[in-house]
């Protein structure tokens, strides 16, 4: 038996759920063209994104508007993803360009931390939301009491990654 090496993970790291939003923080992986029905905040170092005319632009923060073909054409080692309910989504609701990936550039400072407490502030600053009035949210965590409920999390999210 030999010791093959594993693909690189193209997406790694925490997840978590509070109405309306979904968070991410880690790896960002690359992801084919696709759409989602929510509006999507993405940030880190640094990330190049396509629209569906096939225009790629590089940035650092994104936000893009919900059911706006995007492709993630090289991701980034350590980032930050909200997916937002539409509902929720203040300006990305409506963005002039929703269809150009030059018009999702957002004008945003990296934050050094990348953790939960961090996105929740940034994807409430853009939206206009108030962190003070957040329900409690499900995240992957180490320290759920039932052990049958742990056998059925995958605390990391790894996807085989694909040649770049």
């Amino acid at each position: 038996m030999t010791n093959s090496p594993q693909p690189t993970a193209r997406w790694r790291g925490w997840a978590a759920i509070t109405p309306g939003r979904l968070s991410y923080g880690g790896q960002i992986g690359a992801a084919s063209l696709h759409a989602h029905h929510a509006a999507q905040l993405l940030i880190g170092d640094r990330f190049l994104l396509r629209d569906a005319d096939g225009t790629e632009h590089a940035m650092t923060a994104a936000l893009i508007p919900a059911n706006a073909p995007h492709a993630i054409v090289h991701g980034t080692a350590d980032g930050l993803l909200a997916l937002i309910d539409p509902a929720q989504a203040g300006p990305a609701r409506t963005h002039p360009h929703p269809w150009s990936v030059a018009g999702w550039h957002i004008e945003l400072d990296v934050p050094a931390g990348r953790d939960l407490p961090t996105l929740h502030a940034l994807v409430d600053h853009l939206t206009g939301g108030t962190a003070g009035v957040r329900q409690k949210h499900t995240a992957c965590r180490s320290d759920v009491p039932d052990k049958g409920l742990l056998s059925r999390i995958r605390h990391t999210a790894e996807l085989p990654g694909s040649p770049e």
